[in-house]
């Protein structure tokens, strides 16, 4: 048998290297082209994001039922409300008194008024409910509009008039903070002790700048020491407490004792023979008063004054604190 003679390449394929990988193509610069690679989000890539899907709420198959459902239930409620009118309010009765500042009650209907009783006639007021505060009164008419009742004339004897005793006669000034026990001098001072006297007690008629007109009750109730000065004195029996008012007329000066020691009770005055109600008691030795002001007494304690004058008080020497005189008993013995 013979034998096949092996197949001669074609001299075109000599040279031409066996089917294998295709090298990689040399870019323009002479490096190799790397082969195409498929990266993660490359369309179609096994790493590639899904496309975006479009939210359920915003989807077509949901809004449309939403709407459609909305819009349903707005008309059925202005059906029924067309159907079924709600009742207008009743206004409620005006039940606001006519008198300023008192508030409706609505709704409520007001209790049977119960029949007002008789107002019990008003007690006349005592010292310390005219002076709770020690506050000036103001006075509507400061000038007397008709004559003094009394024609500027009160003895000691009308003063004294219904007491009883021999002995000495005495005041005693019961103030806030203490009382005083003055012995008058009825001998040397009738006429300033009469007029003491007299208003204390309720006798001698004075004129009331407040009511407008002549008053007869006990004058010094209810003032107070509108003036203290330390070393000096304490001054009061004002009824306007401001130390500016007196009783409408005035009497003659007594000036027969030197003001020498402590604890003399004098009368105040303007001028000479101006007095009328207000007094002050002296804490010390003050000679050069003499021929001024007249002495018609001497009041213990003295450290009372002292007390007084010692209190906290204004630029115009007013205490802070009043002190208030409640009474003036006057007696014998």
């Amino acid at each position: 048998m013979s034998k096949t003679p092996p197949k001669v390449r074609d001299a075109r394929f000599r040279d031409r290297p066996s089917r294998g990988p295709t090298p990689p193509k040399e870019t323009p610069s002479g490096e190799p082209r790397a082969p195409r690679r498929v990266t993660a989000g490359t369309q179609g890539g096994p790493d590639a994001t899904p496309p975006e899907k479009t939210p359920w709420w915003r989807s077509g198959d949901v809004i449309i039922p939403i709407v459609l459902a909305v819009g349903v239930s707005i008309a059925g409620w202005q059906y029924y409300r067309a159907k079924n009118p709600a009742p207008e309010p009743t206004p409620a009765a005006d039940t606001t008194s006519a008198d300023a500042g008192t508030a409706a009650t609505p709704d409520v209907a007001p209790a049977p008024a119960a029949p007002t009783p008789a107002a019990p006639a008003a007690p006349t007021p005592s010292a310390e409910d005219r002076a709770l505060d020690g506050s000036p009164v103001e006075a509507r008419t400061p000038q007397p509009t008709t004559p003094d009742p009394a024609h500027g004339s009160f003895t000691l004897a009308q003063a004294t008039e219904g007491l009883g005793g021999t002995g000495a006669l005495t005041a005693e000034i019961e103030t806030s903070l203490g009382n005083f026990t003055c012995t008058l001098a009825e001998r040397e001072a009738p006429i300033t002790v009469a007029n003491f006297v007299g208003l204390a007690r309720g006798r001698r008629p004075f004129w009331d700048p407040v009511a407008a007109t002549w008053a007869t009750r006990p004058f010094y109730d209810g003032s107070i020491f509108h003036r203290v000065i330390p070393g000096f004195m304490i001054q009061g029996g004002d009824q306007l407490r401001s130390g500016t008012g007196d009783t409408g007329y005035t009497i003659a000066d007594e000036h027969v004792q030197p003001h020498n020691a402590a604890g003399q009770l004098c009368m105040a005055n303007r001028g000479p023979n101006t007095g009328s109600a207000q007094f002050f008691i002296t804490e010390a030795a003050r000679e050069h008063l003499d021929g001024t002001y007249s002495i018609f007494g001497t009041c213990t304690p003295t450290e009372l004054v002292r007390r007084i004058t010692a209190l906290p008080r204004n630029s115009s020497d007013r205490p802070e604190t009043p002190v208030f005189i409640r009474h003036v008993r006057v007696r014998r013995g």
